[in-house]
């Protein structure tokens, strides 16, 4: 992803000189919350700093949320994968930061929603 390529500091201070309009435009390229050696919860810091600066904007935290699986493809155990998303977002439901609260509670519902209908659907088309 371009943006977590680029310094920090750089995108922050264009997010601050453009406002609000800039940090919707980039809220939904922000790295995405993540378990570090698959135990510690990490928020990365940019999407830490837009989300605790921007905090009181409903679109920059729903460009976020919109962003999180852009372009994510799933192939194997379509259902397996999802209640693995739901159980790192978990991770995260007690988390200081409030957006990141909110994130984790909408994406443990979506996506343990998504493994229930993916495994509907295996059954109905009667496979493993």
């Amino acid at each position: 992803m371009l943006i977590e390529n680029l310094p920090s500091d750089v995108v922050k201070r264009w997010i601050a000189g453009a406002g609000v309009e800039g940090a919707r435009r980039l809220a939904r390229h922000l790295p995405s919350p993540y378990l570090k050696d698959s135990a510690t919860p990490v928020v990365p810091d940019l999407t830490a700093w837009v989300l605790t600066e921007f905090e009181e904007d409903d679109r920059v935290f729903k460009e976020f949320t919109a962003g999180v699986h852009s372009f994510q493809i799933y192939s194997g155990d379509i259902a397996a994968q999802h209640e693995t998303e739901a159980a790192v977002a978990r991770d995260f439901l007690d988390h200081p930061l409030r957006r990141i609260r909110e994130w984790a509670e909408m994406e443990e519902r979506w996506a343990m929603d998504a493994a229930r209908q993916e495994r509907e659907e295996a059954e109905e088309r009667d496979l493993p």
